[in-house]
C-alpha cells in the first residue's frame, strides 16, 4: 500500500514564510557570509556521509562554494570540512550569536508550530501503533517547536541542541505557554551523542538537523546502539 503526502499550498509559504520573500538580499548576506567561513577550512578528502575518497574534479558551484559528487554513494559534499571551528563559528560561539535567531524565530511561537509542526505530529502519531507509547527525543531541537507540538498532543517529548541560545528562547516560550522547560544545551564533543545513546524514547527525530552535524555517523552509531525503535 502506498500512502501520498502532500506538501502545503503556496499561499502557506507567501504568508507564514514572508521573510523569505520580503527579506531576500539580508538573508542572501547572511547566507554569503556563512559561506566566507566554511570556505575558509581545510579541503575534505573523504565522502561525509561513507568516507568514500572523493575525485578531484569539482561538479558545481554555488554562491561560492564549490562542490563534488561522491561517486560510490552520491552525496554532494562541500570541498571544505565541517570543521569543530567552523561548527563553533556558526551555531556556538557567543551562545549561538553567529547562528542568527531570526532565521527561526516566529512572531507568533504557537502559531508557527500549529502551521508546520503539529502536521509533523500528526503523521508520527499516525504511522506509529497505538499499542506503542509515543515519546521523542528531538535531536537539534533548535527553538523547540517540534518538542512543543509533541507535548501539546499528549506526547512525551525532549530536545537537545547545541545552542545554547536557542535553547534558552525555546524554554522561555515553552515555559510562558505551557510551564515546562523541556529543552537542553550540550556541546557536540561532550554528551551530546551520549544522550542519543541512553535515550529512553520511542522515537529520535532530527528533521532538517542530519546535514547540519559534523560527524553524521556518530549520530547514526549512537541510534543504532540506542533502545529507539524508530528514526524520524
Amino acid at each position: 500500500m502506498v500512502i501520498r503526502k502532500y506538501s502545503k499550498s503556496s499561499e502557506f509559504y507567501f504568508s507564514t514564510k514572508s521573510d523569505f520573500f520580503d527579506n531576500n538580499e539580508e538573508l542572501l548576506s547572511v547566507s554569503l557570509d556563512r559561506n566566507k567561513i566554511y570556505t575558509s577550512q581545510e579541503i575534505r578528502k573523504n565522502c561525509k556521509v561513507c568516507n568514500t575518497k572523493l575525485d578531484e574534479d569539482v561538479d558545481l558551484e554555488s554562491h561560492g562554494v564549490l562542490y563534488k559528487f561522491c561517486r560510490e554513494c552520491s552525496h554532494l559534499n562541500g570541498i571544505h570540512e565541517d570543521t569543530e571551528e567552523f561548527v563553533r563559528k556558526l551555531y556556538i560561539d557567543q551562545g549561538g550569536e553567529n547562528y542568527n535567531v531570526s532565521d527561526y524565530v516566529d512572531k507568533n511561537y504557537s502559531q508557527r508550530c500549529n502551521d508546520i509542526y503539529f502536521p509533523k505530529i500528526d503523521f508520527l502519531k499516525s504511522t506509529i501503533s497505538n499499542d506503542e507509547e509515543l515519546s521523542i527525543l528531538d535531536v537539534g531541537c533548535g527553538s523547540g517547536y517540534l518538542v512543543y507540538s509533541a507535548i501539546k498532543n499528549d506526547i512525551n517529548a525532549v530536545g537537545l541542541d547545541v545552542s545554547k541560545k536557542l535553547v534558552c528562547f525555546g524554554n522561555n516560550q515553552i515555559n510562558n505557554l505551557i510551564g515546562k522547560k523541556p529543552l537542553s544545551y550540550f556541546e557536540e564533543e561532550s554528551n551530546f551523542y551520549n544522550n542519543i545513546l541512553e535515550t529512553s524514547s520511542l522515537v529520535v527525530s532530527a528533521i532538517g538537523v542530519i546535514e547540519h552535524l559534523r560527524k553524521p555517523d556518530l549520530f547514526f552509531e549512537a541510534f543504532k546502539k540506542s533502545n529507539a525503535k524508530y528514526l524520524y
